[in-house]
């Protein structure tokens, strides 16, 4: 019991040392955030022919701006 709590706590302990040491987005991402951050979703969807990623990640992007969560970069 005591090495698998043991274990689990240096798993998160892990964990937390690479959230906050995490660098900036790529490129890739970056790009993502900034077509879901257009100001209406009828420009998203006519950038999206340039885009790599589906519908989905602009959308989830937008849903989470929306509510609040993006207002940082560790958001």
């Amino acid at each position: 019991m005591g090495i698998c709590l043991a274990a689990t706590l240096a798993g998160v302990g892990l964990e937390i040392v690479y959230f906050t040491h995490a660098g900036a987005l790529w490129r890739d991402e970056a790009g993502g955030v900034q077509l879901a951050m257009l100001p209406a979703f009828s420009e998203t969807w006519r950038m999206l022919a340039h885009e790599g990623a589906p519908v989905f990640f602009p959308t989830l992007v937008r849903v989470w701006l929306a509510l609040g969560l993006g207002a940082s970069d560790m958001a």
